[in-house]
């Protein structure tokens, strides 16, 4: 009970996974001192999200709070503030197992829809010899004759043949060193790989957010369109002739920018968060991180049918094929001796399914690739114009960096920290702002 009533006064754990793990580690990257926008910024999420977290994390792991004459908060913690939150939770310890365990579940999954198809091809055409060897038996004892274990133009029915046929299959797809089994591959031609940009926008808001830092919290539309969702059909040379640059909203609301007009009547977009810091430039590579280059643009993969080997694929249709044809074939033999029901209807079902969940997503996959070839193709045609600009896209560039600015909140900038009296710390910074305003007299 205790534990339980210690777990519920913790922050930390009900943060979602993804965010708590990426912000952990920008905090690392960035040297263990950070400011709401440094991790907004680096981790990809918005500023609400890292204020959030960053007080969690503070509150859990008894780290320090600062604060600037202007008013921005530093976050401060130890080198082991993950242990410590760790420690005091059984939540977030018990995490990493049961990850193994929802992986492990997974793979059964596909290993088990694999194994369902072998063995419905395996049960059916058992079926399928039992009913004709039956047959057989009952011709050659009708007709006094010799019985044999030969049907159809001396053709030997034996139901392990079809078993060593399979585990042929199996093996070979298996001595290839794939990175799926047999079994695996089966689940991945009916029902595909999963989304293959499923942290495509994780990605885009982490090079946009270092971006903007490092342009100085100041950028034009045109600089964020590379990573941004923006159709063809809408030309980027096109763009400066129009008054709406309405797909910078998602930035804006979540980086917390504003639009302001220059001098010149340029469109252009202020973080005002973006431009705190209390990182240095060269603070990530001393903590050991890469230092983390901006791409140009940011470029969306294609769908694929199946990841897997060409073999695998033809063992998998051989597969299909024969346990369709072995159904349609049973359930002709049933219907003729009346015993077709229900269930013969499920294995019809299902023997179809095969073909017709992947024709399905076939479609639906042509459709997926020509909106992302759309997009990607817009994204690398403003890049391309951001390249190479032209005489008003580098005035307006010039202007936005004349603009830029990046404020460092040093140790020195500090009038109060959670480390200290705060009371004392108040008399201090009074009396330094009295002797301040004094000697401007």
């Amino acid at each position: 009970m205790q534990t339980i009533k210690a777990e519920q006064k913790l922050a930390s754990p009900r943060l979602p996974g993804n965010i708590r793990d990426k912000i952990c580690k920008a905090i690392e990257d960035l040297g263990f001192r950070v400011t709401v926008g440094d991790i907004a910024g680096r981790a990809g999420v918005t500023l609400e999200e890292a204020e959030e977290a960053l007080k969690a994390l503070a509150s859990d792991s008894l780290g320090t709070l600062e604060v600037s004459a202007s008013g921005e908060v530093v976050y401060v913690f130890s080198r082991n503030f993950e242990n410590t939150i760790r420690a005091k939770s059984l939540w977030l310890r018990c995490q990493p197992a049961l990850a193994t365990i929802a992986a492990g579940a997974a793979y059964t999954v596909r290993v088990a829809f694999g194994t369902a198809l072998i063995m419905s091809v395996v049960l059916v055409w058992a079926a399928l010899i039992t009913l004709m060897s039956s047959r057989s038996d009952s011709s050659d004892r009708n007709s006094g004759g010799y019985s044999r274990s030969y049907y159809g133009g001396g053709v030997y029915w034996n139901a392990f043949d079809l078993v060593r046929i399979l585990q042929y299959v199996f093996v070979t797809q298996e001595t290839e060193g794939q990175n799926m089994n047999f079994l695996e591959a089966i689940f991945s031609v009916v029902f595909g790989d999963g989304d293959p940009n499923k942290d495509f926008n994780d990605k885009r808001w982490n090079l946009i957010g270092q971006y903007i830092q490092r342009k100085g919290g100041v950028a034009t539309a045109e600089e964020i369109a590379p990573y941004l969702d923006r159709s063809n059909r809408t030309k980027p040379r096109q763009h400066w002739a129009e008054s709406s640059e309405g797909y910078m909203l998602p930035a804006l609301m979540r980086l917390g920018g504003e639009a302001i007009v220059d001098s010149q009547g340029n469109l252009l977009y202020v973080f005002p968060k973006l431009q705190q810091t209390s990182v240095k430039w060269w603070t990530p590579l001393l903590s050991g991180a890469k230092d983390q280059s901006v791409a140009p643009y940011l470029l969306e993969d294609k769908w694929e049918m199946t990841k897997a080997r060409k073999g695998q694929v033809i063992g998998t249709v051989a597969l299909a094929v024969a346990n369709l044809v072995g159904v349609l074939w049973l359930s002709a033999e049933l219907a003729s001796h009346a015993l077709s029901g229900p269930w013969i209807t499920l294995l019809q079902i299902y023997a179809a399914s095969f073909f017709a969940i992947p024709a399905v997503r076939y479609f639906r996959i042509c459709k997926f690739n020509s909106e992302i070839e759309d997009r990607n193709d817009a994204r690398l045609e403003s890049a391309r114009l951001l390249k190479y600009p032209k005489r008003e896209l580098t005035e307006k560039l010039r202007s936005a960096r004349q603009l830029s600015k990046r404020t460092v909140v040093q140790k020195e900038d500090i009038v109060f920290t959670t480390a200290e009296d705060v009371e004392k710390q108040a008399k201090d910074w009074e009396s330094e702002d009295f002797d301040a305003r004094l000697s401007k007299l």
